[in-house]
């Protein structure tokens, strides 16, 4: 089947989620011909009080021997003399220009024609349970879309061989709907799980047509296990969207590795009201948003169909 290749672009950085985003989307997502790029923003002046533990360069060049030792295993059986590797390995300096390196790491990934940023969750030490504000700044600029890694799941450790998704969409024709539909390049269409849900309004106003175009969808590029559902506004005026799909991933009945959802950062004048900045703060799973960029589907037949 003719396919078309992904770039993926990894930050590294001295979070404790950095090598486990870099397995994750090797272990997991990468297939042969897709482009693996590790991106260390570098600053050298910090980096002096750091332990040689949590050294960004020892975090890169440990992405870079689990990159070999997974291509080794890969073509154990056959030379690997003539592999050309899919693997970059790119560090620089942060400018004193930029106060955040993940703008810097924007930039450098639209160069590189990035079709997914992947960052590891960076825990702001100052403020209990506030976003760091770089990690604002990418929800505010990134121009492709951008998963989260809060976690290390894999298939091979769950009982039906499958990931479990939440897709949040509002309606068939906005942000959250293209999410849902880019998601498929990373969706093992026979194991994965697939739930869609919808939050309706406080007055009760709800898309509708919007459970049938999701089925639809899912049955038309084959996907084998999916399911659509419409919830109530919570009651209690307090509790936002954000807070309520939060709630979902980390108190229901179904365990969920991955979360998505369709990111308007200028529908709000505080950034932090975002659903999905709030998304990212509370739920204990992986975060995969779009600003509406499209992702290159893995499947050509997925653009002809």
């Amino acid at each position: 089947m003719l396919s078309l290749k992904l770039s993926y672009c990894i930050s590294i950085d001295s979070s404790k989620y950095t090598e486990a985003a870099f397995e994750l989307i090797l272990n997991e997502f990468y297939t042969k011909g897709d482009k693996l790029n590790a991106i260390q923003i570098k600053n050298t002046e910090k980096e002096k009080s750091f332990p040689f533990l949590y050294k960004t360069s020892k975090k890169l060049d440990s992405c870079g021997s689990n990159y070999r030792n997974y291509n080794k295993e890969v073509h154990r059986s056959q030379s690997t003399k003539n592999v050309i590797s899919d693997y970059k390995s790119v560090c620089i300096e942060k400018s004193s220009v930029s106060s955040y390196s993940y703008k810097q790491f924007i930039d450098l990934s639209t160069d590189l024609n990035a079709d997914l940023l992947v960052v590891g969750y960076k825990e702001n030490n100052k403020k209990n349970k506030e976003i760091h504000s770089g990690m604002l700044n990418l929800f505010q600029n990134a121009n492709s879309p951008v998963m989260i890694v809060k976690e290390y799941p894999t298939r091979k450790t769950k009982n039906d061989g499958g990931f479990y998704w939440l897709v949040c969409i509002k309606n068939s024709y906005g942000k959250s709907f293209k999410a849902f539909q880019k998601i498929l390049s990373f969706i093992d269409i026979t194991k994965d799980n697939v739930r869609g849900v919808c939050l309706k309004s406080k007055n009760g106003w709800y898309d509708k047509e919007l459970e049938k175009n999701f089925k639809n969808y899912c049955k038309e590029r084959g996907l084998k296990r999916y399911s659509f559902k419409y919830l109530d506004k919570d009651k209690d005026d307090i509790v936002t969207v954000g807070k309520q799909l939060s709630n979902i991933i980390n108190f229901g009945e179904e365990f969920f590795d991955f979360i998505v959802l369709g990111c308007s950062p200028n529908n709000y004048f505080y950034l932090e009201n975002n659903p999905v900045v709030e998304v990212v703060r509370l739920a204990q799973a992986n975060i995969l948003y779009s600003n509406g960029i499209l992702l290159l589907y893995r499947f050509i037949n997925l653009l002809i169909a």
